[in-house]
């Protein structure tokens, strides 16, 4: 009689050994990939910001790259630079330079 018994506990076994292996997969997938998605994004954000403040700071190889390029619209660019970023930035420079000379005399 045990062992006419023990195929049905086999059979509930396998089925629990089934499911909670498939529970295990799919969480450690899961989290994998949501790991994987965070470093991308962390990952592209960093090389933004990297390649702007190479192009605030005037870097060569960000200049060559992008404003400086004769190819990939780098004619664009220099203009968009120049109608958006030129005035306003120039300005804030100026100001910047008469406050520390401003703060200099004072000292």
């Amino acid at each position: 009689m045990v062992g006419t018994e023990a195929s049905p506990f086999e059979k509930v076994a396998k089925k629990c050994i089934d499911e909670i292996q498939t529970a295990v997969y799919e969480y450690a997938e899961d989290y994998l990939r949501d790991d994987m998605e965070n470093n991308l994004q962390l990952y592209m954000r960093d090389m933004v910001e990297r390649t702007v403040q190479a192009l605030l700071a005037g870097e060569e190889w960000a200049m060559k790259q992008y404003p400086m390029t004769q190819y990939h619209d780098g004619e664009a660019i220099r203009k968009a630079v120049a109608q958006h970023g030129g005035e306003p930035l120039l300005m804030a420079r100026i100001a910047t330079s008469k406050r520390k000379s401003h703060d200099s005399r004072n000292h």
